[in-house]
């Protein structure tokens, strides 16, 4: 199969997953990216920061047509998408020119990052899930107080910033845990947020000055290149997630309709994110 129909199929896929558990879809685009580049020769700080600018390049869309999608829907957040967004935006940003300093973040910091996002995830689901089955009630949720919005979403940017992903691999169980309406409207806060904080992220990166290429087969040709962001990468995947994004939501919406569908949609997280760990040390993924 011809790289632009894989990234085209990944887009679908990580369109679909980001739509139904609302966490931005960069959980598959920071691996992908990270075997893309590899596979091309990319290696160390450099990979990095083509890897973080990629992934939150593509999660921008997934957060502005899924928070789109579910205003649609008639889901409102109110002020609480720029609560959640505008402090996540702007550690996200100061977090990326720090990375950019001196070459200090490595592959190998990345991984340590990325994996310890998803497995804090992991586990605060497994968790709840036990806590749930054993009990036999739904998992105890604590108060929302006034700065719990924005110091989530400043906490949200800064893993964001170092790991690829929109964030609400972060924000959707603890919105979870705080009670905040049902899954739908937590979703809904989540994309909205993504977009902001992406966006800003995504400007950051576009604006740097074009000092890195990419060759294009043994032609000497070279990839076309935008600050840090990879065209030829991010149109295919961009399609993708269009393609994908909308079954996702639906799916959501649907299970999130009932205690049972919201707990499925828990176990399919835990799945899910299992998966990515282990696939995380395939030998593909070894020499990022």
């Amino acid at each position: 199969m011809d790289s632009w129909l894989w990234l085209l199929v990944f887009g679908v896929l990580a369109g679909f997953l980001g739509g139904l558990f609302g966490v931005g879809g960069g959980i598959v685009y920071a691996p992908l990216l990270g075997w893309w580049l590899a596979g091309k020769g990319w290696q160390g700080s450099a990979l990095v920061e083509l890897v973080l600018s990629n992934s939150l390049a593509l999660t921008l869309l997934t957060g502005v047509l899924g928070w789109g999608l579910w205003l649609r829907k008639g889901v409102k957040t109110g002020w609480d998408g720029f609560v959640l967004g505008l402090p996540s935006a702007l550690t996200a940003v100061s977090m990326a020119h720090l990375v950019r300093q001196g070459g200090w973040y490595q592959p190998a910091g990345f991984r340590w990052v990325f994996g310890l996002m998803l497995g804090m995830v992991l586990l605060r689901n497994a968790h709840r899930l036990w806590s749930e089955s054993r009990t036999g009630t739904p998992y105890p949720k604590r108060a929302l107080s006034r700065l719990a919005l924005p110091g989530l979403g400043a906490v949200a940017g800064v893993f964001s910033a170092l790991s690829g992903l929109g964030g609400g691999a972060i924000m959707v169980p603890v919105l979870q845990r705080w009670g905040y309406r049902d899954q739908g409207a937590i979703n809904a806060l989540s994309m909205g947020s993504i977009a902001l904080m992406a966006g800003a992220s995504t400007l950051y990166y576009a604006m740097i000055p074009s000092d890195l290429t990419i060759p294009l087969g043994g032609n000497g040709r070279e990839w076309v290149m935008v600050g840090r962001l990879i065209p030829a990468f991010l149109l295919p995947c961009a399609l993708g997630t269009l393609l994908g994004l909308i079954p996702g939501i639906a799916l959501a919406e649907s299970m999130s309709s009932s205690e049972l569908g919201q707990r499925r949609l828990r176990w399919a997280l835990l799945v899910f994110l299992v998966l990515i760990l282990g696939w995380m040390n395939r030998s593909c993924w070894s020499n990022f």
